[in-house]
């Protein structure tokens, strides 16, 4: 039973030293090519805590370990853009 905890524990702590590195590379590539990066994420929202802010950027944890990200200024998901929620009237007029 210790084998299969201390693997997991294991695997969980390189995958997140992993992650770190990696997302740092997107945030030090922005940040060299003038790209506002608004959050450095480890973890996936919601957020957990908000670490520091240093220079523009909001370093937080978030609830979510599975990975991490960061969140470039302009760059939003399809999904939080706001929808019309009904179609316009003509769309949804009764037919003649």
């Amino acid at each position: 039973m210790f084998d299969i905890l201390l693997t997991v524990i294991s695997f969980v702590l390189v995958l997140g030293v992993l992650v770190f590195f990696h997302e740092l590379g997107h945030y030090w590539v922005a940040r060299r090519n003038g790209i506002i990066v608004e959050e450095f994420g480890f973890g996936y929202p919601p957020r957990a805590l908000k670490l520091f802010h240093y220079d523009g950027t909001d370093f937080t944890l978030n609830w979510l370990p599975l990975g991490g990200f960061a969140r470039m200024k302009g760059k939003m998901p399809a999904i939080w853009r706001r929808a019309p929620l009904m179609p316009p009237a003509a769309a949804r007029a009764p037919p003649p």
